[in-house]
């Protein structure tokens, strides 16, 4: 039996896909997650230190290349859409902040 990793849920969709013609249903079964199964491999495969937060994945629209904005600038593109203010300070196990990092959103 093969070892549950993300990786493997990954290549099990993609075989499963690989089968459909409809691609409605294709899109369906890449960002279906009912039972939270990648949530728990993820957690497994990579445990919690002590004093951090919970890991996640990444959702199905993650975009890999996506732009990379400045400080306070607006990363929407519709006018009638409400403003959000999102403020971040990632620190390590420790509570000392990371300098330059990165954040999704």
């Amino acid at each position: 039996m093969k070892t549950l990793t993300i990786d493997s849920i990954t290549e099990n969709v993609h075989a499963i896909n690989s089968g459909c013609e409809d691609n409605r249903i294709r899109f369906l079964l890449e960002r279906l997650d009912v039972l939270g199964l990648s949530l728990l491999v993820d957690s497994i495969d990579h445990p919690k230190p002590p004093a951090s937060t919970e890991g996640t994945v990444l959702g199905p629209s993650h975009v890999k290349e996506a732009v990379s904005s400045d400080l306070g600038a607006r990363i929407f593109d519709d006018p009638d859409g409400e403003p959000l203010l999102v403020v971040c300070l990632v620190k390590d196990t420790q509570g000392i902040p990371i300098p330059d990092a990165a954040i999704d959103v």
